[in-house]
């Protein structure tokens, strides 16, 4: 569901990296490496028990009243379904799920969660289809939400500030005049990816936790803006980092939070976004160490099991931050390139900025590279120019300055353009 494309390079420099890829193997591109059905059948051997439905009061119409009173395809090898719009041509239009057999389903979808997959009613009865068997869903949404998917496209191709704000504006639009929940949770994880490419991640904090407030096993989890950077984002006010941080310390206990449950993904935003606070960053690490064991409830489906297993590498990676501060041993970059090799493709660009580091601090340039690269395809522009710098520096230590030129030559041009308009 979310798109890894290199938000901060030009086509030529794209072309350099993924020759660089292709050279040298990555984790990326290594083999997945998956829980063993013995150890699946052990956690989901148990009694059902299903989240709670929908909270009673709308996160989106609560959220409306606030601000009138105030102001390419899914490259994980998870069994994540790749989520694509389809231009409605009636008010409610038809969605179309395309599973892995080759079945294909007309109909309405009514929900989709991380907990246990799509909610799908055809011919007048609803079914629940898990995600792992699901290829392809192609969701009717307004023709607003159409051209602002096309305007995040388009930014993500050119880099072009103006095309992420239109994107922004339009998003926005679309979750205000929606009819279906799920296009205005669709519509909310857009605006969040489209926050952090312009870099206002404080914002794209809080927008993430109204899907945390729908759904504590969120199906829109690869948005989620966790922070991998111990400073702060480049744009940014003081407002929008106290909404942030007075946020995330409601969402930072395992069961008292806005959702009124156990919520795994609330908490680890909120961990991730107090860690380097001075009042919660002690709270904030021994959440995160908790929810390295993150669990499904008893009897879970292989949905619910997956987003915990998720939950639990990227709260173990959250843990580096601190570690790339000082020199890392080389047993401890080890262990961290087994948890990327263990993420789903979708969420190992920023993580793999840590290894990175690591890789860095410990003079191994090389590996540095293989990981920075990973790195630049992060949704989080900040952290993607950053690890464009970091790559640049290291080609250039390995005697690579054609390279390296390129890769800067590149971002200047990129930062010259959006400064012009």
């Amino acid at each position: 569901m979310k798109n890894r494309i290199l938000t901060v390079l030009a086509p030529s420099a794209v072309a350099l990296l993924v020759a660089l890829l292709v050279a040298r193997p990555c984790a990326a591109q290594r083999a997945q490496i998956k829980t063993s059905d013995d150890a699946k059948n052990s956690r989901t051997s148990r009694n059902a028990v299903a989240p709670d439905d929908i909270a009673a009061q709308n996160p989106f119409a609560a959220r409306a009243n606030r601000a009138s009173a105030g102001q390419a395809a899914e490259t994980s090898s998870s069994p994540s379904a790749r989520v694509v719009p389809r231009a409605a041509s009636e008010p409610l239009g038809v969605d179309l799920l395309v599973l892995r057999d080759g079945a294909r389903l007309e109909g309405t979808l009514k929900r989709l969660s991380g907990f246990d997959g799509a909610s799908f009613e055809a011919d007048k009865r609803v079914q629940v289809v898990p995600t792992s068997k699901i290829e392809r869903i192609e969701a009717s949404v307004s023709s607003t939400f159409c051209q602002a998917n096309d305007a995040l496209e388009t930014g993500r191709r050119t880099s072009l500030d103006s095309e992420y704000r239109r994107a922004y504006a339009l998003f926005k639009e679309a979750r205000s005049t929606a009819s279906r929940q799920f296009e205005k949770e669709w519509a909310t994880a857009k605006i969040v990816e489209t926050l952090l490419a312009l870099g206002r991640h404080d914002e794209a904090v809080v927008e993430f936790f109204i899907l945390c407030r729908i759904d504590p096993y969120t199906a829109f989890l690869p948005s989620i803006p966790l922070r991998w950077r111990n400073q702060r984002s480049s744009q940014t006010d003081s407002n929008a980092v106290r909404n942030a941080e007075e946020s995330a310390a409601q969402w930072l206990g395992a069961r008292e939070n806005p959702s009124g449950k156990p919520n795994p993904v609330g908490r680890l935003l909120a961990a991730s976004v107090l860690l380097r606070s001075a009042r919660h960053s002690a709270d904030a690490a021994a959440a995160l160490r908790e929810l390295c064991v993150c669990e499904a409830p008893d009897g879970a489906s292989d949905d619910a099991v997956e987003t915990c297993r998720v939950v639990s590498l990227l709260a173990n990676a959250q843990l580096w931050r601190d570690d790339v501060l000082k020199t890392p041993e080389r047993k401890n970059v080890d262990r961290w390139i087994r948890v990327v090799e263990l993420l789903p493709n979708a969420y190992k660009p920023e993580p793999a900025s840590l290894v990175g580091l690591g890789a860095k601090a410990l003079g191994s340039d090389e590996e540095a590279v293989r990981f920075f690269l990973i790195g630049t395809l992060s949704l989080d522009r900040d952290l993607s120019r950053e690890c464009a710098a970091n790559c640049a520096d290291a080609l250039e230590r390995l005697g690579k300055t054609k390279e390296a030129e390129e890769l800067r030559a590149s971002s200047s041009r990129i930062s010259a353009q959006n400064a012009q308009l």
